[in-house]
């Protein structure tokens, strides 16, 4: 993997965590949903907290994590996107990454 290929990683991590941060900005505070093992949501966050999790430990293998969790450099962007859009999956995320 290249440096632009890690920075992209980075990058995509860092854009996720930036919407997070305008997400939990405003409006009263909630706890996060409890989360249900059988939920989407959950499952979708879960993933998503464990890819980052190993690309981040190893950035030179992200194309290897990405491809044994079933995922593209594209689908893993479109995912940060749909958690960071949605405020259950951006407290269950931010919750996780803690």
């Amino acid at each position: 993997m290249n440096q632009f290929q890690v920075n992209h990683s980075v990058r995509g991590t860092t854009i996720l965590l930036a919407l997070l941060g305008v997400v939990s900005c405003g409006g009263a505070k909630e706890a996060p949903a409890p989360v249900d093992e059988s939920d989407t949501v959950a499952t979708e966050v879960r993933l998503a907290l464990a890819v980052d999790e190993a690309i981040q430990a190893a950035p030179a293998a992200a194309d290897s994590v990405l491809k044994a969790n079933g995922l593209t450099r594209s689908s893993f962007d479109a995912l940060l996107y749909r958690i960071a859009e949605d405020s259950t999956r951006s407290a269950q995320y931010s919750a996780g990454r803690r």
